[in-house]
């Protein structure tokens, strides 16, 4: 009801007030705790600076966070099970994943019967970028 109740709007350009106040108390807050939880992190590897320094919203090759000091190591999904396993004292852990798979019924309400509902996370599905490696054997 208040005059910043739509902001930032998509459908009008942010005035100056607009973006000093989104920065203020949204984008800068969760910047700095980015940093400050990245630094606890990895306080023993990389000062503040260096942190800051990496966390300017690029996007970094594996290869590259490792440069960084931002990871420990390069694996795959099994290397990840059998640090957790190690880290854990435990052997042949059952790894359960589960997602709902995406389709248009879902979206449409025909499983619930719902009337047509786009929530956050069908949103997010249908309009975040994705990193995707596809590979094929015979090419």
């Amino acid at each position: 009801s208040g005059y910043k109740n739509d902001c930032p709007s998509p459908y009008s350009t942010a005035t100056d007030e607009q973006k000093e106040y989104l920065y203020t108390n949204l984008v800068g807050p969760a910047y700095e705790r980015f940093v400050k939880l990245v630094y606890e992190g990895r306080q023993q590897l990389m000062t503040p600076e260096e942190v800051k320094s990496a966390a300017d919203g690029s996007i970094f090759t594996a290869d590259q966070a490792l440069e960084k000091n931002l990871i420990d190591y390069i694996g795959y999904t099994d290397t990840a099970i059998s640090t957790a396993e190690s880290l854990a004292g435990i052997r042949n852990a059952r790894v359960v994943e589960y997602t709902r798979p995406f389709s248009i019924a879902n979206l449409l309400g025909a499983e619930s019967k719902a009337t047509f509902k786009l929530d956050r996370n069908t949103i997010q599905e249908l309009t975040a970028p994705q990193l995707q490696y596809i590979w094929s054997p015979g090419l």
